[in-house]
């Protein structure tokens, strides 16, 4: 029975998911403003038609280089599809028009790419701008990582630790939702070396 009520709900959202997708199509053609373009591509992305998503929020890019919406909806693609030199592109325009888009998911995105693609000093520097506005937990453990890298363990350690005070002391739900964090921290300041290597190769 659950497998046919799984079914059935399946085939009602794709059927729904299908008339959303009629009707965006519908308004481009007969509005045919930046608000119906948008809608497309989101109606593209949710149903998981990436190609068809990216084509039209680069038709809105055209026309509208700093279009946030429609360069985060780019970006979150590029990402999925790994491709980080596109996605940096895109979110460093993105970040320069509204560096708190999203509450600073779109700036936390851009430090991870930089970092996944090995640019430590681009990451580092944008991360600084970053921490200055938001103290996300993830951004907090990208520049611990960084600063072991570069072998300069009492800034690793100090971030470390404000890291994991700041989530043990916060809100409960807080603390569950970022609780691997902690973890991660606490691994990360048990490797420490005991003594500053600042200046080591």
């Amino acid at each position: 029975m659950s497998s046919i009520f799984a079914f059935m709900s399946r085939l009602l959202h794709s059927k729904q998911q299908q008339r959303q997708l009629e009707r965006a199509i519908a308004d481009v053609k007969s509005i045919g403003k930046t608000h119906q373009y948008l809608k497309l591509g989101q109606v593209y992305q949710e149903r998981k038609e990436f190609s068809h998503a990216l084509a039209v929020y680069h038709q809105v890019l055209s026309k509208e280089p700093n279009n946030v919406t429609a360069l985060w909806g780019a970006a979150a693609i590029e990402l999925k599809n790994k491709n980080l030199q596109q996605a940096c592109i895109l979110l460093q325009i993105l970040v320069r028009a509204n560096p708190d888009y999203r509450y600073g998911e779109a700036s936390l995105a851009y430090c991870q790419a930089l970092f996944d693609l090995g640019d430590f000093n681009a990451a580092e520097h944008q991360l600084d701008s970053h921490l200055s506005r938001w103290s996300y937990p993830e951004a907090l453990l990208m520049m611990a990582n960084i600063k072991v890298r570069k072998k300069n363990t009492p800034d690793a350690r100090q971030i470390l630790e404000t890291m994991i005070s700041n989530v043990q002391n916060s809100p409960s739900f807080h603390y569950r939702k970022h609780q691997r964090h902690v973890n991660a921290g606490q691994r990360m300041l048990k490797a420490l070396p005991a003594t500053n290597c600042i200046g080591q190769a």
